[in-house]
């Protein structure tokens, strides 16, 4: 399943970065968590809806591929800050982090 096949208040959760993302009007919220306990919130934010990653059957399989490769750049990121902080760093901080790299890869796509 990805963001954009989600129904109204469906939960994906993205077990890479402790992330859960809800499916809210108008977009989703993503909310990271604490990695030890996975139980504990320790921020969230809004994601407006944006359809520019959204697959058409004529190009299902560009979309598909692009998924990947924008999965593997998110992969990427998230282990660099990861190794940055060496443990120590705010999940808020990371995810606002998260948030402006995948605006900066949606403007490259």
């Amino acid at each position: 399943m990805n963001v954009y096949d989600m129904k109204l208040h469906d939960i994906l959760w993205l077990r890479l970065n402790n992330t859960e993302v809800l499916r809210v009007p108008g977009g989703w919220i993503y909310r990271a968590y604490d990695s030890a306990t996975q139980h504990e919130c320790l921020n969230s934010c809004f994601v407006p809806f944006d359809n520019q990653f959204m697959g058409t059957p004529e190009n299902s399989g560009a979309v598909a591929n692009g998924e990947q490769q924008l999965q593997a750049k998110i992969a990427a990121i998230v282990k660099e800050t990861d190794d940055a902080c060496d443990g120590d760093c705010d999940s808020g901080e990371i995810l606002n982090d998260l948030v402006a790299n995948l605006r900066q890869l949606s403007a490259v796509q």
